[in-house]
């Protein structure tokens, strides 16, 4: 804040500390007993104690990326001015108050902070976030940055070289964009200071916020200080759902993949044992698809590692893709050197030396050839999901080194509890209107945490990065008094073994799907579904639509979903989001959820 004693530090130094050491702590005498009670019934549940951590407060002079700013004092949140005039309050000993308050710094907090400014040049700004990062982007932890690694030189089987190769990555974190252009995984700005903000802005990194209350519009952090706002935004996110019956003896082998810092350490462990080691992904989620098909070509040469992914499902990608596609999705996961594990499920994780039931783990008499490489840490127990039974999944017992969870998240809505706030009850996010605001006029919801008013596609919860970054930005400008409705189809893309895909709009496995496939292609791979569309129908009318390896269509994807086009026959299909320029070299393959539907061929 303007005038205050705010204390910060610079991307360096921030990465060697770990933390923002932004120093926090507020006098709340004035504040009533009545809202300290809703604050620990708003922390009773306890589900954010995982991400808790003590604040840090230092008395050096520091800056933060590139922002100098004065000497912190534990007794201050950010800093002076008049709240009237868009400055935080600074009376001594007086609860902090501002004009702005953004749960998580994330891309959507991020992206709003920067929303707001186009805005509001001098309304107070506060950020809080619980990891002790710079802003990041998430999509290239399980993307670019896996790509990046050259090894000087082939080391055998012990490390060396690859291990330095690794430490460059996690040191560094550039990578190369789809321009081929060096990128860093922090936001724009960031490491060079031009978006740390200005005086008016305040980041609180490494902090976590343990409760809200709406009617005093305030929040409170996890030592127990107090900040109040004028408008607030939950861009919360989501946490990594998590294996069930994981043994004491094996939590150090099991983690999720959700961070930076997860990032961090997989990568440094994977450098470190290279050859050596079997990684066990649990999952069929695109994120679990792109980590496993990472970690099996580290090297570059589809060998550096045993990598297996167990999935529940029939197929790779079963609730997002046509069952056809998603088969051939799960074949090219598997010639990239997975090796998928089908219609199974994670029951118990185990230290080797013992078993759910108590009994030693014998494990290479107990699980399939080539599982077991060196000696594994862990022994995880699997068994054929409920409906695959008989069809590949089966009992069986893998000996891994790392087991890492990639099954889903659940969106961080831990503070709107008490029935305060709406939060929708199928999808888990916060309730907001298509201006992504609460039931509260002053509360806002963005990103994962979400959930939100579609006006042709319904209430919807994305939980992914294209979304969060879009819609912190409507949120902000929203906060700021903007009355801008988010109508906006993100961007969902990825990569499954030699192939790509982008979809827009509702994506969803149970409607009925529309394939239209590139026969030119065919002919030239010798392979029928190597590059096509696939649409997406719901009460004939055309609700998402999938580029299957087919570049730079989106726009005209999301105009199509837009349009609210009625499918009626293959020939407007063709046109709708065109291949080539020859239609006619086009052919097509739908999938429907009802017997009765005409199937396009």
């Amino acid at each position: 804040g303007s005038g205050g004693k705010t204390t910060a530090t610079t991307a360096a130094a921030m990465r060697a500390a770990t933390v923002v050491v932004v120093s926090v702590g507020v006098a709340v005498a004035a504040y009533s007993h009545k809202h300290r009670a809703a604050f620990a019934d708003s922390a009773g549940d306890g589900d954010y104690d995982q991400y808790q951590q003590p604040l840090h407060a230092t008395n050096d002079d520091v800056t933060l990326a590139g922002t100098s700013t004065t000497t912190a004092d534990p007794t201050d949140v950010g800093g002076g001015g008049d709240s009237g005039s868009g400055g935080a309050s600074d009376d001594e000993g007086a609860p902090k108050h501002y004009k702005y308050v953004i749960v998580g710094a994330g891309a959507a907090g991020y992206s709003a902070r920067q929303a707001i400014r186009e805005k509001d040049e001098n309304g107070s700004i506060l950020v809080v976030g619980t990891e002790a990062e710079l802003p990041y982007k998430r999509p290239p932890l399980s993307k670019e940055l896996w790509d990046l690694v050259e090894s000087d030189g082939d080391d055998g089987d012990h490390g060396g070289d690859a291990v330095v190769a690794a430490q460059r990555v996690v040191d560094k974190l550039y990578y190369h964009n789809d321009k081929d252009e060096q990128e860093s995984v922090f936001f724009d700005g960031v490491l060079d200071g031009t978006a740390a903000g200005d005086k008016n802005t305040a980041w609180l990194l490494g902090v976590t916020v343990t409760g809200l209350d709406v009617n005093a519009r305030a929040i409170q952090l996890h030592d127990k200080s107090v900040v109040f706002f004028d408008n607030c935004l939950l861009a919360t996110g989501a946490r990594p759902k998590k294996l069930p019956n994981v043994a004491a003896d094996a939590k150090n082998y099991v983690s999720s993949f959700h961070t930076l810092n997860d990032f961090r350490q997989l990568r440094q462990e994977v450098g470190e044992r290279r050859r050596r080691a079997k990684v066990v992904v649990v999952g069929g989620t695109a994120l679990g698809c792109e980590l496993a098909a990472a970690l099996a070509n580290v090297d570059g040469d589809g060998g550096s590692m045993k990598v297996v992914q167990v999935v529940e499902e029939q197929n790779l990608l079963e609730k997002y893709l046509p069952p056809y596609l998603a088969k051939v999705a799960t074949e090219e996961q598997r010639k990239v050197g997975v090796d998928v594990v089908v219609g199974s499920r994670v029951v118990g994780v185990v230290g080797n030396s013992g078993s759910s039931s108590g009994t030693p783990t014998a494990v290479s008499a107990t699980t399939a050839p080539n599982d077991v490489v060196d000696v594994p840490n862990v022994v995880v127990d699997v068994a054929a999901a409920a409906a695959a039974a008989g069809d590949g999944g089966g009992s069986r017992r893998i000996g891994a080194h790392r087991v890492v969870e990639a099954i889903g998240v659940i969106a961080n809505t831990n503070l709107v509890i008490n029935g305060e706030l709406e939060v929708d009850k199928k999808s888990g996010g916060v309730a907001v209107s298509t201006e992504l605001q609460s039931s509260r006029s002053n509360i806002f919801a963005a990103g994962d945490a979400a959930s939100y008013y579609h006006p042709i596609l319904g209430r919807r919860r994305n939980s992914h990065y294209d979304n969060a970054v879009a819609s912190g930005r409507v949120a902000g400008r929203n906060m700021a008094g903007g009355r801008e409705a988010y109508t906006y189809h993100p961007r969902v893309w990825g990569a499954i073994g030699g192939s790509k895909y982008e979809c827009v709009g509702r994506c969803d496995s149970s409607l009925t799907t529309v394939g239209v496939w590139d026969k030119r292609a065919q002919r030239e791979t010798g392979n029928k579904y190597a590059r096509g569309v696939v649409y997406y129908v719901d009460n004939d009318k055309i609700v998402g639509v999938l580029m299957w390896n087919a570049d730079g269509k989106v726009d005209v994807a999301r105009g199509v979903v837009d349009e609210k086009r009625l499918w009626y026959d293959k020939s407007l299909l063709k046109r709708l989001v065109p291949l080539n320029d020859y239609a006619e070299e086009d052919s097509s393959d739908s999938t429907t959820i009802a017997a009765a539907a005409a199937a396009a061929v």
